[in-house]
């Protein structure tokens, strides 16, 4: 999604969610903003790790 703002500042929003996690990117850089998807895919895949079981925790 992007916004412009009235005085023309600009910024680009990216969205996830699935069952354990959401998130929210926001570039405000007008440069990357045509690159935000891939960005934001980069940021997820770099944050979202799968949860170690109870079993591991307890170790």
């Amino acid at each position: 999604m992007e916004i412009t703002a009235a005085d023309g500042y600009r910024n680009t929003t990216c969205l996830w969610g699935d069952k354990g996690s959401f998130g929210r990117a926001t570039i405000v850089d007008p440069h990357p903003a045509d690159r935000a998807d891939s960005l934001t895919r980069e940021l997820r895949a770099a944050l979202v790790h799968p949860a170690v079981g109870a079993d591991a925790q307890s170790s």
